[in-house]
């Protein structure tokens, strides 16, 4: 196994951000998004796979695998941060703070994850609500 660092070595919590080879090259980080059982989380500067990753994660979402499988929604009103990549309810205090010139919204959960935005823990802890 081969780890393999971008910009920064540590998130914010002192854990170590890093893509996961296996010595046959394949990556463990595409593979969990390829099989659905994980969703992008891009944590700027360290996009260096990025491209690569949202690809396998979309690819996962089509073919309806892992977390994808049941998705259901109704439409909603949600807000997304261009800088931090994360998503949050439209009534979410988070998302009110949001400067304008970094909101994009969305009408679905999942065009946000096809954007490669995650949800925000602070008013979406339990991502997989809307597959139940």
């Amino acid at each position: 196994m081969r780890l393999e660092f971008d910009i920064e070595r540590l998130d914010d919590y002192g854990r170590s951000l890093a893509y996961v080879f296996l010595p046959d090259g394949s990556m463990v980080n595409e593979r969990l998004l390829q099989e659905g059982l994980a969703f992008c989380l891009f944590t700027p500067p360290n996009v260096k796979y990025e491209s690569r990753l949202l690809a396998a994660q979309r690819a996962a979402m089509r073919a309806r695998r892992g977390l994808w499988q049941n998705w259901r929604e109704a439409e909603g009103r949600y807000v997304g941060n261009r800088n931090s990549r994360r998503f949050h309810l439209a009534n979410c205090p988070e998302a009110k703070r949001i400067a304008p010139r970094n909101r994009i919204a969305f009408s679905k959960r999942w065009d946000a994850f096809w954007a490669g935005y995650a949800p925000s823990r602070e008013c979406q802890a339990d991502f997989r609500n809307s597959s139940d």
